[in-house]
C-alpha cells in the first residue's frame, strides 16, 4: 500500500558553511512547525528568536517563512537533489547574552553576527580596537589555543578578520600581528566561552539587533523605525545611530495598521502616526514589532 503521506525534502543551511542538515517534513506542516523542527534538529532552544530564510525561484531575494505559511503552491528554490533550500537565521536578536542559552543558539548567533560585522551588513561597525578584541576571540572559537607554531602572521594573513574599511586603513600584517598578541591571552577560553566574549563586544555597537524599517510621517518626511527587544526607537532617514522618538516596549499599548498607515499607541504619550510604501510594509513592520515584543516578554517574564 503506498505511502499517503509523501514528504518533502529540505536542506537548510546557516552562516557557518560546515554546519547544515537534511530532512524531511509533512507538506502540510506549516511555518511554525517547520522552525520547530529544525530548531530541535540542530539543538536550539531558542525557537522564537529564530527564522528560515527561503529563496523564491533562483533569485538572490530571501523571503522569511512566516508561522502560517505552507510549502505547498509556494515558489522556491531547490537544489540538486530537489531539497527546498532554507536558510536557519536569527531573526530577532537579544540585547544581551543569557547564561541558559543553548550552546547551538550562541554558535548560530555568534557566526551571524561576526559574519555582518566583516561583510559591513552591519554598519557602522566596531572601533579598531574593538575588532582586535572580536578577531582574537574569533581565533579562539576557531583554532582553540595559541601555537607559536602554527599560528604565524604569514599562516593566518589570509583570514579576513575586519572589515574592509578597517583593513584599509592599516597594514595586513600589523592587524595580524596584534590579533595574535590578544589572541594569546584567551588561553584555556572554551570554544563557547570565546564566542560570548566576542558577543559582548558586538553588543556595544549602537545598532546591533536593530531592525529598520522606512516610513514617512504626516508631513512626509522621511524617517526610519528601528525596532529590537528594547523596544520601538525613530531615527532621522540619514541617522540611525540617535533616535529621536524613543518607546520601550513597557510604554507602548499597541501598534497596529490600517493599509499603508502605521500608529505605535503608547500609554502615556500621543500616539506616533508613520505611513508605509504598501500594506505588505505594514504588514512586516507588524510581524517585526511582535516577534521582538515576544521576544522582550519570554526574556523578561520572571522579572
Amino acid at each position: 500500500m503506498a505511502n499517503s503521506t509523501h514528504q518533502i525534502k529540505l536542506h537548510v543551511k546557516t552562516d557557518d558553511k560546515d554546519w547544515d542538515l537534511n530532512l524531511s517534513v509533512n507538506p502540510h506542516s506549516d511555518g511554525a512547525d517547520i522552525l520547530s523542527t529544525v530548531c530541535s534538529s540542530f539543538g536550539v532552544d531558542e525557537t522564537f528568536c529564530m527564522g528560515l530564510v527561503y529563496y523564491a525561484d533562483e533569485s538572490l531575494r530571501g523571503l522569511w517563512l512566516e508561522s502560517q505559511d505552507s510549502l505547498v503552491g509556494k515558489k522556491m528554490a531547490h537544489n540538486k537533489d530537489n531539497a527546498i533550500v532554507f536558510m536557519l537565521r536569527v531573526r530577532f536578536l537579544p540585547k544581551s547574552v543569557r547564561p541558559n542559552f543553548s550552546n547551538a543558539f550562541i554558535k548560530l548567533l555568534y557566526t551571524q553576527v561576526k559574519n555582518d560585522i566583516i561583510w559591513e551588513k552591519l554598519v557602522p561597525g566596531p572601533s579598531y580596537y574593538d575588532a582586535i578584541s572580536m578577531a582574537s576571540f574569533a581565533c579562539q572559537a576557531r583554532f582553540g589555543n595559541f601555537d607559536s607554531n602554527k599560528h604565524t602572521v604569514d599562516q593566518l594573513h589570509h583570514i579576513k578578520f575586519l572589515p574592509k574599511h578597517l583593513e584599509d586603513q592599516y597594514n595586513k600584517r600589523d592587524i595580524v600581528q596584534q590579533i595574535l598578541d590578544k589572541y594569546k591571552t584567551c588561553h584555556g577560553m572554551s570554544t563557547e566561552t570565546a564566542q560570548v566574549e566576542f558577543l559582548k563586544v558586538a553588543l556595544k555597537l549602537p545598532n546591533y539587533g536593530v531592525t529598520y524599517h522606512s516610513v514617512t510621517n504626516n508631513n512626509q518626511t522621511k524617517l526610519c523605525l528601528g525596532i529590537s527587544e528594547r523596544g520601538i526607537s525613530t531615527y532621522s532617514a540619514d541617522d540611525k545611530l540617535h533616535p529621536v522618538i524613543k518607546h520601550n516596549w513597557s510604554d507602548i499599548s499597541k501598534v497596529q495598521f490600517n493599509e499603508n498607515q502605521y500608529d505605535v499607541c503608547c500609554k502615556t504619550e500621543a500616539d506616533e502616526n508613520y505611513y508605509t510604501e504598501s500594506y505588505l510594509e505594514s504588514r512586516k513592520i507588524l510581524k517585526t514589532c511582535v516577534g521582538y515584543h515576544y521576544l522582550h516578554k519570554q526574556f523578561n517574564k520572571k522579572k
